[in-house]
This record gives C-alpha cells, sequence and structure tokens, in this order.
C-alpha cells in the first residue's frame, strides 16, 4: 500500500512538473494553453507509457 501511494504521488508530481515546462514552452504559441488539460494529457501519457503493458489488447 505504501508503495502504490509512493508510485501514484510520484506519477503526480511529474505529471505537475511536466504540464508546467509544457505549458510555460507553448506560452508564446498560439494554441491551447489551459493547464489543466496540459496536466491531463501529460498524466494520460505518463500512465500509458508506464502501465500500457497492463491494459489488454484488443
Amino acid at each position: 500500500m505504501k508503495f502504490t501511494a509512493k508510485c501514484l504521488s510520484a506519477l503526480a508530481v511529474a505529471g505537475l512538473l511536466i504540464g508546467t515546462v509544457s505549458t510555460a514552452s507553448a506560452a508564446g504559441k498560439k494554441g491551447e494553453t489551459d493547464i489543466v488539460k496540459q496536466i491531463d494529457a501529460d498524466l494520460k501519457a505518463l500512465d500509458k507509457a508506464l502501465f500500457g503493458w497492463l491494459t489488454p489488447k484488443k
């Protein structure tokens, strides 16, 4: 249980950092800069990269 909590918190922190960095780099560009959408997209990408092998293929 402790390991799972640490992994989830590490993923959340990584997602926030990646979202912040990507939003800051996109600030000069035209397009979507909504921080919540950026963080959500980054967390989904991290989840797919780390745990994508666990999902059954169709």
